[in-house]
């Protein structure tokens, strides 16, 4: 499940924030934030981590996308859409915890592909899945 706080330094008991984390490496950047490959202090577990600007999500009028995007990502529960693990915030930022996915990411797959297409046989094995 998702943990919720105003702020990194009041945060409950059983709470998750970033100092939770230790960044290992920057996996992909967008308009509005970073993806990082993390891992967790504890468990030594690895995560993707969606650093998101407040102040960007404004300015570019981003607001109901990510938070629509994290709605849907807190109760999708498929095998084929990535899970969220924990969600948070900080004074600056919007944080989202999720299954890291080695593979890296599909539209970066198909940027590389001859002609920028798939070959018949896999878009009939991705359309099935």
């Amino acid at each position: 499940t998702a943990s919720h706080s105003d702020s990194e330094h009041h945060r409950g008991p059983g709470c998750v924030g970033p100092e939770n984390f230790v960044k290992v490496k920057l996996l992909g950047q967008g308009d509005v934030g970073r993806v990082y490959l993390v891992q967790e202090r504890d468990s030594k577990t690895l995560y993707a981590m969606k650093v998101l600007s407040k102040q960007e999500m404004i300015t570019r009028n981003k607001v109901k996308r990510v938070l629509t995007e994290r709605e849907i990502l807190a109760t999708a529960h498929h095998p084929f859409i990535v899970s969220l693990y924990y969600s948070f915030m900080s004074q600056d930022n919007l944080y989202f915890v999720m299954e890291y996915c080695a593979g890296g990411e599909f539209f970066r797959m198909l940027q590389k592909q001859p002609g920028k297409c798939l070959p018949e046989d896999h878009v009939k094995f991705y359309g099935a899945e």
